[in-house]
């Protein structure tokens, strides 16, 4: 019991440092529509005007110590005449 006491305060804040670096990491030209971030893990569905903003955006991620093994999971195009797309991503704490 006082072990998990330990752990849960040792890491209240990482869902706030966690929030704090995903919006220093994404692209001003890229945005989030959907988050959850829990103990197993993270998942996001997101657009970008360009598909190298979401390129840029996994792996500014890939580097912090909140978001592990991040993985595309989707991206899509949203018209012919645009680079614009959607995408979504996946990984562990």
């Amino acid at each position: 019991f006082p072990v998990t006491i330990g752990r849960l305060l040792s890491n209240r804040d990482a869902p706030t440092k966690a929030m704090i670096y995903l919006s220093q990491s994404i692209p001003d030209s890229a945005w989030l529509m959907d988050f959850n971030y829990n103990e197993a893990g993270f998942d996001m569905r997101g657009g970008a005007m360009d598909p190298s903003f979401v390129t840029d955006f996994v792996t500014r991620l890939q580097k912090s110590v909140y978001f592990s093994n991040v993985q595309f999971r989707e991206s899509a195009s949203v018209d012919a005449s645009s680079d614009k797309v959607n995408f979504s991503l996946s990984g562990s704490r």
